[in-house]
């Protein structure tokens, strides 16, 4: 698998500053670089293309596969077939506009070129969100067809595990082909290489039992945290305002205003307006006081995405993830930095997120849920369902002793620990997903070995 880069030093393609910094270094193949630190290239000379360079070589995953990085102002790539990833930052709308320039448009035409001839595969990686436009694979068969590329030689990396159904989807009502996708969850991978950097305390099950138990009579039934308010987060903190669940949580927070922010789209008839006044008078709320959870949008994200909220776990018995994307409206099954920091920090959970997300968690990613802890039907509940169903269990939990959430706790150290090693596995040792089948449709599109 040959890659090639503008910017090889930064794993860069496209514009930079494009749109408010909607490009960025693809997340799927960062991925793969790095891993260059786990592997042992083979460098045998009869596997090696002519002009290939030993250090260019970052990895093998057995003699078939090989990867190595080109820069486009290799006079090199004019002689084989090579892949051109450009990641994109935001929902499809902020980079496939119709009435303005879309991602295409910075693709220098020497790889347009070579991606109407059949020797390049271009790869648009929107992995780092979830979302689903409706007019997505319209948009990807306009801007193939406008620009003579087929669509075989497009490939689209996203967040949303719901991608391949969508695809299919589309082509059966439309009858038209259209180009591959791959659904990848890669903060799996960036909350991993958060969790064992030397500066980072990414507390064990041993280490959180210990705090626990001299910490008892302190520890709040679960943690909350928010930034941004959205319908779901709403819905989910005016339900524990309402039922008094609050003074016994870690919470965060920002203001909503109510009729404007509150949610429109999840029945809103059943979440009365005095409820949700009530609720928001309560707000902003940051733990522990920390600025960086409070209103200032000019704080970048990562400084959120990368927090890996140690010391809230620690204080609590179970997280309650918040995840973006809920809605059954919204087409997305998406697996955000947010469901990989409790498997981190080795604290039990409940994902406020999308239906089906639990499955995909253990079906996608081999991982094991908490059903002694709430059970996991509410994954397949319509979206209002599953706040409710979330918020009378944390009811439950929380009228249940220490002592004896204690005891649970000592119970779930084999799927905490078992979480713990999947975890390690999936980032450090095993590739991507759909790494193979990416391979192997390279070879079969453009010849890429």
């Amino acid at each position: 698998m040959r890659i090639v880069f503008d910017n090889i030093e930064d794993c860069f393609n496209g514009k930079k500053d494009w749109k408010g910094n909607r490009t960025c270094a693809s997340p799927y193949f960062i991925h793969l670089s790095v891993q260059k630190n786990f592997s042992t290239p083979i460098l045998k000379p009869e596997m090696m293309p002519a002009g290939t360079k030993p250090n260019n070589i970052l990895f093998t995953l057995n003699d078939a596969y090989r990867i190595e990085h080109y820069s486009s102002r290799d006079a090199d790539i004019t002689g084989f077939n090579y892949i051109y990833p450009i990641g994109v930052h935001g929902a499809p709308e902020h980079w496939m506009n119709v009435n303005e320039e879309s991602i295409f448009s910075g693709i220098d035409n020497k790889h347009l070129d070579k991606a109407r001839k059949g020797e390049a595969l271009l790869v648009i990686d929107n992995s780092l969100e979830g979302y689903h436009d409706a007019n997505l694979f319209s948009f990807f068969n306009r801007e193939c067809s406008s620009r003579s590329i087929p669509v075989e030689n497009v490939v689209f990396i996203t967040g949303n595990l719901n991608v391949h159904e969508l695809k299919e989807d589309y082509e059966r009502e439309n009858n038209l082909k259209t180009i591959t996708v791959i659904g990848y969850s890669h903060f799996e991978y960036d909350i991993y290489e958060e969790s064992v950097k030397t500066e980072i305390v990414a507390p064990t099950w041993e280490e959180q039992f210990k705090y626990k138990t001299e910490n008892l009579e302190n520890i709040k039934t679960f943690n909350f945290l928010n930034r941004r308010p959205r319908d779901h987060r709403i819905w989910m903190y005016t339900n524990l305002h309402k039922h008094n669940l609050l003074k016994d949580s870690i919470v965060s927070m920002n203001k909503f205003t109510v009729g404007m922010d509150s949610p429109r789209r999840m029945g809103i008839e059943t979440l009365s307006t005095k409820d949700q006044m009530e609720a928001a008078a309560t707000l902003p709320v940051f733990y522990d006081d920390v600025p960086t959870y409070g209103t200032d949008e000019s704080i970048p994200g990562t400084v959120f995405i990368n927090r890996l909220n140690e010391q809230p776990m620690l204080d609590s018995w179970i997280t309650v993830v918040s995840e973006a994307q809920f809605e059954d409206a919204d087409k997305a099954a998406f697996l955000s930095e947010k469901v990989f920091k409790p498997i981190a920090c080795s604290s039990p959970f409940i994902i406020l997120g999308a239906k089906n997300s639990l499955k995909l968690l253990r079906d996608k990613h081999g991982y094991q849920t908490f059903d002694a802890l709430i059970p996991e039907g509410y994954d397949t509940l319509n979206d209002v369902d599953r706040v409710n169903y979330i918020t009378e269990h944390l009811k439950h939990f929380s009228s249940v002793s220490n002592k004896e959430k204690l005891e649970w706790f000592k119970h779930m150290r084999g799927v905490i620990e078992y979480n713990k090693m999947i975890f390690e596995y999936n980032s450090r040792l095993k590739p991507p997903v759909f790494f193979h089948y990416f391979m192997e449709f390279c070879k079969s599109t453009i010849t890429l070995n």
